[in-house]
């Protein structure tokens, strides 16, 4: 096309992003840099008149709605929650004239051989599988027991105490009552002492033949304590490897 034939206008003047205008007749001295493109018009349909206002009233009712609901059920779940912890908490009330249900301490066997009454010597008792009954007692056996064996020494508490002990047996097995019944000296200081702290040889020794039902042994018992502590005296004896406590002694008033 000649330049003739070019209508008035803005055209590329041959310099990148620059444009020159063409008056129709010939180029003219004015250049101008290259418009950018700008983007794409939208193609969403404009709003109706006048309806902007009524559609934003449209959203902002609902959720008005849903914020004052909220805050009622705040409310009212915070009333309901007041509420139940006065149900559930009761104030305590105490009932007169009800029956005393605390159940009595248990203050350990009564009865003749508790420790509250002890039988007289000589008076059989049942102890495991084994009768016993204590047939002699000498609180104060020191020189007995000395004169036992030479290599016995002198009482370490003060005195030796000596007892005799006759048992029978009668389990279905086996027993040997030495080792397995054992023997206190409860004193009348409210010290308990052990065989096992008399450490002499006794007179009649110690009788380890098993024995089998209807079999009966007598053997010595032998304690280390101080002589003002025979005075209201007593003695137990129970199974070795009993775990009943108190409910499986016999206790025997030897002072």
């Amino acid at each position: 096309m000649s330049d003739g034939q070019q209508p008035a206008g803005w055209y590329p003047s041959g310099v990148p992003g620059e444009q020159r205008y063409w008056d129709g007749a010939q180029w003219t001295e004015h250049t101008a840099p290259v418009a950018t493109p700008g983007p794409p018009p939208s193609t969403l349909p404009p709003p109706p008149g006048g309806g902007g206002g009524r559609s934003m009233a449209y959203v902002l009712i609902p959720v008005g709605v849903c914020v004052v609901l909220a805050v009622v059920l705040v409310v009212v779940g915070l009333v309901a929650s007041g509420g139940d912890d006065d149900e559930a908490s009761p104030s305590p009330t105490t009932e007169e004239g009800g029956p005393d249900t605390t159940e009595d301490e248990d203050d350990g066997p009564t009865g003749p051989g508790s420790a509250d009454e002890p039988l007289p010597i000589g008076q059989t008792a049942t102890i495991g599988d084994y009768e016993v009954r204590v047939t002699s007692v000498d609180l104060d056996a020191t020189d007995e027991v000395l004169a036992a064996n030479e290599f016995n020494d002198d009482p370490t508490n003060g005195t030796y105490a000596l007892v005799e002990v006759e048992a029978t047996y009668t389990g279905d097995e086996e027993g040997t009552p030495a080792s397995d019944l054992t023997a206190t000296l409860q004193g009348g200081d409210g010290v308990q002492y052990e065989q096992f702290e008399c450490s002499a040889v006794t007179p009649g020794g110690v009788d380890f033949t098993t024995l089998t039902e209807g079999g009966s042994a007598s053997f010595d018992l032998c304690w280390d304590y101080p002589s003002d502590a025979a005075d209201g005296a007593t003695m137990f004896v129970e199974d070795f490897l009993t775990v009943d406590g108190e409910d499986a002694r016999s206790y025997w008033e030897v002072g």
